[in-house]
């Protein structure tokens, strides 16, 4: 065996370990907690999820070798973590009694387009509300909805990837983004008819 193919079959260096894992952490870590806060409705609770979940990555970091590294999904990896470290929590805990649309105090589930500091208050203001009414909508969704378009539309998932996540049939996640986008539409031209009587 060539040196490059031994440097493969090793595991990473604890250095490497930590200067993936703080990369990861960086890009990756505020997304979970929007994704998990979008599931729980409560900051705290998503912070500890995503938390035991990016300290789930890290140990398994340092048991990967570097060939597994390379072909690492890393992105779609850490949903799946995260996913399953929230269906724990769910098992653990019970839901609460009434799920509150609105967002917490101070709590931005959408961040506006980068490009938006020449843009006049109203438009932003205008779009920040289409951006927070189209989340209500969402949460509304029955969860095994809400969650295929989560992964999707917020999470940039692709259907395969959200079927690995979510260990459900490609097919079955179709079929519920599908239903999920119809009754976001229906729910949508309701309101659009409510407001024009």
């Amino acid at each position: 065996m060539d040196r490059r193919h031994a440097r493969e079959d090793a595991r990473l260096s604890a250095d490497e370990v930590e200067a993936l894992y703080e990369r990861i952490v960086l890009m990756y870590a505020q997304q979970l907690i929007f994704f998990i806060m979008r599931c729980t409705k409560n900051m705290a609770d998503a912070e500890d999820i995503v938390q035991d979940a990016l300290l789930n990555a890290y140990h398994a970091l340092d048991r990967y070798t570097l060939l597994q590294v390379r072909s690492l999904r890393i992105h779609a990896w850490l949903y799946k973590i995260t996913w399953n470290v929230y269906l724990n929590h769910v098992q653990r805990t019970k839901p609460p009694p009434g799920v509150s649309l609105n967002t917490p105090e101070g709590e931005l589930l959408l961040d506006l387009d980068a490009d938006t500091h020449d843009e006049q208050p109203e438009i932003i203001f205008e779009r920040f509300e289409l951006r927070q009414e189209l989340q209500q909508l969402v949460d509304a969704l029955p969860e095994s909805y809400r969650v295929v378009i989560d992964l999707y539309y917020f999470g940039d998932l692709s259907q395969q990837e959200i079927a690995n996540v979510l260990q459900r049939p490609l097919n079955t996640v179709k079929t519920q983004m599908r239903r999920g986008l119809q009754m976001l539409r229906k729910e949508l031209q309701a309101r659009e008819e409510e407001s024009i009587r």
